[in-house]
Formats: C-alpha cells, structure tokens, sequence
C-alpha cells in the first residue's frame, strides 16, 4: 500500500480525474447540443412531410377533368362546341386623378445671404486694418 501513499501518484489520479471529468462535461454539452439540432431537424421533417400532403391532394384536385374545365373556362375564356357564352362587359374604370404637387416654401432661420454679408463686412475690416498698417510702417 506504499505505492497509493506516494504523492506523485496521488498527483497523477487527480490529473487523470480531472481530465476525464472535462471530457465527460464537454461529451455531456456537445451531446445535448446535437439532440436540440436533431429536434429541429425533425420537426422541420414533420413540417415539410405536410406541406408535401398538402400539395399532394392540390395535384390531385387540379388533375380532376372537372376542375380542369373549370379553370380552362375562367382563365382562358374557352367554351365546348355546342355552348353559347353571354359577356357582359365591365364597366369602364374611373381614371386616377392626378394629384396636385405639393410645393412648401420654408424661410430659414439660416440664409446664404446674411453669411455672405458678414464674410464681406469681416474681410473689409480687415483690408483696412492691413492698409492702415502699410501706410503707418511707410
């Protein structure tokens, strides 16, 4: 029993330990994260199994001669042989009136103007400042 009292083999049960408990963890998540994947899966499975039920009995209800005849009358204005056909014409649609355009004039607080006005008034000032200072240097 002095080989279970030795610490370098007590170290080496607890790494092993850990080591398969991780991996026992990580199986535990990957595992549960496939069985959610699989459920969607089969529910979207159930899904289309429907929706191709569906689209089964429209086929065989539009592959009926009756339904095609149907169709054929309504879509494409055809009739049997010895049938006569009494159209009555819609009436005529009203045009659309045209809307007017809207023009909305807004005055703005800021105008191209008033900036110009300034910029003007500043270099003028200051064209006079640089002149008076040329003529006091002469």
């Amino acid at each position: 029993m002095v080989f279970f009292r030795s610490k370098l083999v007590l170290v080496a049960a607890l790494l092993l330990a850990g080591a398969f408990g991780t991996l026992t963890w990580r199986l535990y998540h990957t595992d549960q994260a496939l069985s959610e994947k699989i459920a969607l899966l089969e529910q979207d499975i159930r899904e289309a199994e429907e929706q191709n039920r569906q689209l089964s009995k429209l086929v065989e209800y539009f592959s009926t001669p009756d339904h095609l005849e149907k169709e054929a009358r309504a879509r494409f204005n055809l009739k049997k042989p010895d049938e006569e056909v009494l159209v009555i014409p819609s009436p005529a649609p009203l045009p659309d009136p045209t809307p007017s355009p809207i023009v909305m004039e807004t005055k703005s607080k800021f105008s191209f103007d008033t900036v110009a006005d300034f910029l003007r008034k500043l270099l003028s000032r200051s064209t006079r400042t640089e002149t008076k200072a040329n003529i006091d240097e002469n």
